[in-house]
C-alpha cells in the first residue's frame, strides 16, 4: 500500500540522511569550523527508531486500519437501510389504509349489494 511505500521510503531515506549529515560534520570539523549538526543527527536517529517500531507492527496497524474502514463502510450501508425500511414503510403504510377502507366498508356493501341482488 501506498503508506507501507512512504514509511519504506522514510526508513531508508532516513539513514542516508544522517550519513550525510555526519559526513558533513566531521568535514567541518577537520576545516577547523565549529558547526555540529547532533540536534539534526538525533532527530533522525529518532525518527529512524519510530519508523522501525512502525515497521515491525505494520501489519497489526494496517489490520486494524482496514477494521475501521470496514465499520465505517458498514455504518454507512445500515444508514442506507434504515432510510430503505422508512420509505417502504411509510410506502407501505399508506396502501394499508386503503386495504382497511377497501376491506372494512366496500367488502361488506358489495356483499349487501348481492344479497338484495339475488332476492
Amino acid at each position: 500500500s501506498q503508506a507501507h511505500l512512504a514509511l519504506l521510503l522514510g526508513f531508508v531515506m532516513a539513514p542516508i540522511l544522517f550519513a550525510c549529515y555526519l559526513i558533513d560534520c566531521i568535514q567541518r570539523r577537520n576545516r577547523g569550523e565549529s558547526i555540529a549538526h547532533v540536534g539534526i543527527e538525533f532527530g533522525l536517529l529518532s525518527i529512524t527508531l519510530s519508523l522501525i517500531v512502525i515497521l515491525w507492527h505494520f501489519e497489526r496497524i494496517d489490520a486494524v486500519m482496514r477494521l475501521e474502514h470496514e465499520i465505517k463502510q458498514l455504518d454507512e450501508d445500515m444508514e442506507r437501510v434504515v432510510q430503505q425500511r422508512v420509505c417502504i414503510g411509510d410506502f407501505y403504510g399508506a396502501n394499508q389504509t386503503l386495504v382497511d377502507f377497501w376491506t372494512d366498508r366496500t367488502v361488506p356493501w358489495l356483499d349487501l349489494l348481492k344479497e338484495a341482488h339475488e332476492r
